[in-house]
């Protein structure tokens, strides 16, 4: 996936495990236009339909509020936050310009119900074709503001604290 988002869709960064605040995401990439993208990757079936639950839920209730202490605070807040159901926060980097569900083939469909009331995106990764990613539901823009220095700083600043804590070797190349 990585590889995909670097080369064939040419993000200027990539991050895996991307703190994003109040949660984290697996994967985060900003693309030369500086719009941000945040990719949940799903391997399992109960996982997918609990993240799909949870985004029904908030498009169905009124007050979001009341559900919150009932599912996962990060992934409720997250998809509270993102279709615009909670307070305006003046975060750009908490709210990425789109978002993609990453699934597999067996997963695909679920995925693109799951999402059809959202501006959420699905990528599908067919292991029959080598783990190769294919965009089966474009995502919409969230939002339209783009990164400015501060949210790249900041992003650098993170991806520096993530290496260090994990003891890459800032010697070595870490794009071979």
């Amino acid at each position: 996936m990585v590889h995909y988002l670097l080369w064939e869709r040419g993000a200027r960064a990539v991050a895996h495990e991307y703190s994003t605040g109040l949660s984290k995401c697996d994967m985060f990439s900003v693309n030369r236009l500086l719009f941000s993208t945040e990719y949940e990757i799903k391997v399992s079936k109960p996982d997918l339909m609990m993240e799909i639950k949870i985004i029904k839920r908030t498009l169905q209730e009124l007050n979001p509020q009341l559900f919150r202490g009932s599912l996962p605070y990060s992934k409720s807040e997250k998809h509270i936050r993102y279709l615009g159901k909670g307070q305006p926060t003046s975060y750009k980097l908490f709210i990425p310009n789109h978002f993609y569900f990453v699934v597999t083939s067996e997963l695909s469909h679920e995925a693109i119900e799951g999402v059809q009331e959202t501006p959420y995106g699905v990528i599908e990764i067919n292991q029959n074709m080598g783990n190769a990613p294919k965009v089966v539901r474009r995502a919409a823009k969230i939002h339209a503001n783009k990164m400015d220095i501060e949210d790249m700083v900041d992003l650098c600043r993170k991806l520096c604290w993530v290496a260090y804590n994990a003891g890459v070797d800032p010697n070595q190349r870490i794009i071979k």
